[in-house]
């Protein structure tokens, strides 16, 4: 039976304690968090120090390294350039702070293959991960909202993974240790006004005054960039590596997620995810996914 850590990877100290003391023949790195919450100095410490933390207590060992990263790293989708493969240039919005740290993280676990030349390590970018058990701040933009503001062309895409799908690739690149750099995603994408209308949510669009508003009282509206214009990745490494196939396509990964959250057009009633009474390990709660 397993046995299960509370950990804070900000605590270097205990880090390295106990992979020192495990001597693990794999190392995991999943933490990470999308929004900061208001405290963007612990999310930092999360997202970037966090993760040299991890690469630094795991130098002295033979651990295969698997690391979470974010599509998020290649930015908006410029013009209509999609289908992006690993050597995509990582160039994250400014004044979107989860994908500067993408990038930053990315960067770091690079820099440590280059200089462990004898280790394994491999870093998966992930598309936007949802599913059933999935509760992040991308659901709620389609759960919590009373109406889809139209920031984009409705015509534009999502591009998702099933978390089933995001944990079948990674235990493939373990059990093969395969390293390099990998991106994941689900089959294909789905149109905004498909998740409107999915949602039930009716759409409304936001006027160019609105931006202007904002601009002159000095604020920026978070990932707007990435909001409207999310990257599109190409998987042709992964399957051609792994065999890996995705079991969803981006479209039923939304339409499962939002069903979870009892917020699906035509389904039957659900609890939601937030309210139903889930079990997990001693000190562990389910992360933020990316």
């Amino acid at each position: 039976m397993a046995d299960y850590l509370a950990l804070d990877v900000r605590d270097a100290g205990r880090l390295k304690l106990i992979v020192e003391r495990e001597r693990p023949d794999v190392v995991v790195h999943l933490a990470g968090l999308m929004h900061s919450g208001g405290d963007q100095r612990g999310m930092y410490e999360t997202n970037v120090a966090g993760t040299g933390n991890v690469l630094e207590a795991i130098k002295n060992g033979g651990a295969h390294v698997v690391v979470l990263s974010s599509a998020a790293a290649y930015g908006p989708a410029r013009g209509k350039v999609s289908g992006l493969d690993e050597e995509a240039p990582l160039a994250s919005a400014q004044d979107f702070e989860y994908g500067r740290h993408a990038v930053t993280a990315d960067r770091l676990c690079q820099l440590w293959a280059a200089r462990h030349t004898d280790r394994v390590i491999s870093i998966v970018r992930s598309s936007l991960v949802l599913g059933p058990t999935v509760d992040n701040p991308i659901v709620k933009l389609w759960t919590d909202a009373p109406f889809h503001a139209r920031f984009a062309d409705p015509d534009d895409s999502l591009q998702l993974v099933h978390e089933d799908d995001l944990v079948a690739a990674l235990l493939m690149l373990i059990e093969r240790r395969d390293g390099g750099v990998f991106n994941v995603a689900g089959e294909g994408t789905v149109l905004l006004r498909e998740c409107a209308e999915l949602t039930g949510l009716k759409q409304r669009r936001v006027p160019r005054a609105f931006y202007s508003k904002v601009a002159r009282q000095g604020k920026s509206l978070q990932g707007l960039g990435f909001i409207k214009r999310p990257p599109v990745v190409a998987t042709t490494r992964l399957r051609a590596r792994t065999g890996w196939c995705p079991s969803y396509t981006s479209r039923e990964t939304f339409e499962i997620a939002i069903q979870a959250q009892g917020r699906l057009v035509g389904a039957p009633k659900t609890t939601p995810i937030a309210e139903a009474s889930l079990e997990a390990p001693p000190g562990l709660h389910h992360p933020s996914a990316r």
